[in-house]
């Protein structure tokens, strides 16, 4: 699933969409926006995405921890992976903590304590 063209490696952007999120979001609002049938517009409408694209290979994640509805139906939240001097974590996209059974914070949580608690 990957072209090759002599520039690198690059994920297919329906796969890069599909495992990051945030890029399926900047491509749907700038492909809504792309209403004027002028080259030049167009892709200076696309150079974030383009860039994007290209970053998004080493973000890619097989699994997303992910809040949704109760019928399943409707995404609440999620969770990304963030790394700073200490090492990496995930912490919610909305802001808000990863809370254990007790309803305690999670300072530093694992992808798997994400998936566990529900983003």
């Amino acid at each position: 699933m990957h072209c090759h063209r002599n520039l690198g490696r690059i994920t297919n952007l329906a796969v890069a969409t599909a495992n990051d999120l945030g890029l399926a979001e900047l491509v749907a609002a700038r492909a809504a926006a792309m209403t004027v049938a002028d080259l030049h517009t167009l892709a200076v409408q696309a150079g974030d995405v383009l860039g994007a694209w290209g970053a998004s290979l080493n973000l890619t994640r097989e699994l997303t921890p992910v809040q949704t509805s109760a019928d399943g139906k409707t995404l609440l939240d999620r969770a990304i992976y963030v790394e700073n001097a200490t090492g990496g974590y995930y912490t919610c996209v909305s802001g808000a903590a990863v809370l254990d059974a007790q309803g305690l914070v999670i300072a530093r949580p694992s992808m798997g304590i994400a998936l566990e608690f529900g983003v």
